[in-house]
């Protein structure tokens, strides 16, 4: 019989799926090597589409806007089994607005990539926000998963 984990906290997090002019989807390389959506824990005093935005900038050094909310994402199978604390994700279709591309101290390198060329690398828990993030730009509705 599985041993049940006690949740300490529920931690609000967004990211931002960034298309650029050409289609291409933004993407960051994690200090772990895995590629992700760029994104982080929501700050007091803050909403989470203002998360999205800052969190890119952070982490890519583009300026964004948010359009459209694409999820929430609420799977506890994606916390770390050491930890006791859950995330409740958004995601967020955006538009890049200015800025350059640039890596940070939270990233390897950032760079934009078409919908059928994505890395392989990509974090497991992110794979579906970015199936997701590309349905949505073709129409598909707000999804909970």
């Amino acid at each position: 019989m599985a041993t049940a984990r006690t949740l300490d906290r529920l931690v609000p997090t967004a990211a931002a799926a960034v298309f650029n002019d050409s289609g291409k989807l933004l993407l960051i390389r994690r200090l772990n090597g895995q590629w992700a959506l760029p994104g982080g824990v929501m700050e007091l005093g803050e909403s989470t589409e203002e998360t999205a935005v800052r969190e890119t900038f952070e982490e890519t050094g583009l300026l964004v806007v948010a359009e459209r909310a694409v999820g929430i994402y609420t799977r506890p199978e994606f916390s770390p089994p050491d930890r006791t604390w859950q995330i409740v994700g958004m995601v967020f279709l955006c538009r890049p607005t200015g800025g350059a591309p640039r890596a940070s101290d939270e990233t390897l390198e950032c760079a934009f990539f078409a919908p059928s060329a994505l890395p392989s690398n990509i974090a497991p828990y992110h794979a579906q926000r970015i199936e997701d993030a590309l349905s949505a730009r073709a129409g598909a509705p707000f999804v909970a998963r």
